[in-house]
């Protein structure tokens, strides 16, 4: 858990933003409000080469879950509804068997570097909660740390973090972002507008 673990005092402040950004990106309802522009395919990661995909295998065979971000060559920001399991205290079965792969925007293309997982951190108080066929999800936020590091390059490199004392780390109304999300094995990407909780809710 976050409090217990001394690599969060000192990444927590940092991934603030990102962390807003990720929850936007990745919190999913089955009735989506918000359309985007259009969508692209990114097979070369250069683009974005913080971004990885996240991998269970069973039975020998590998499947896609979500996306991840590199934070460190060794600890993976992602959704925590992407791998917990949660009944009265949430945690993560297995989690050998979740691999990493960085370095390509296809999953059919050469370029990929895999890495296994030892190690999983959810947020304390991540809660998951289902209605009328929605789910809603409540500080989704994990990180993965990995049995080796990825060893950084133009195609796998860490997301770039606010520094200390940045004034512009929160997100105003409206404000044009990129989404980056998987596709069917392709990266792909799209622009949308935020909006606060409010008016989405409208």
């Amino acid at each position: 858990y976050f409090q217990n673990n001394g690599i969060f005092q000192k990444l927590i402040m940092k991934v603030l933003y990102l962390i807003y950004i990720f929850l936007v990106l990745f919190t999913v309802t089955v009735k989506t409000r918000i359309k985007p522009e259009y969508d692209r395919d990114l097979f070369s990661n250069r683009r974005y080469p913080f971004m990885v995909d996240i991998q269970y295998t069973n039975g020998g065979v590998a499947h896609h879950l979500c996306g991840g971000v590199l934070l460190s060559e060794e600890h993976i920001l992602v959704p925590a509804h992407c791998i917990a399991r949660c009944t009265n205290d949430c945690f993560l079965p297995q989690f050998n068997k979740y691999l990493v792969f960085a370095g390509s925007g296809s999953v059919n293309m050469g370029g990929r570097v895999q890495r296994i997982v030892k190690n999983y951190y959810i947020h304390p108080n991540y809660r998951e909660r289902s209605y009328l066929r929605r789910c809603e999800y409540y500080f989704d936020i994990a990180i993965l740390q990995l049995e080796d590091k990825f060893k950084l390059s133009n195609r796998i490199s860490k997301v770039l973090l606010p520094n200390d004392g940045d004034t512009d780390m929160f997100i105003r109304n409206h404000k044009r972002c990129t989404a980056i999300g998987w596709g069917a094995g392709k990266l792909k990407e799209t622009y949308m507008n935020l909006v606060s909780v409010e008016e989405c809710a409208k």
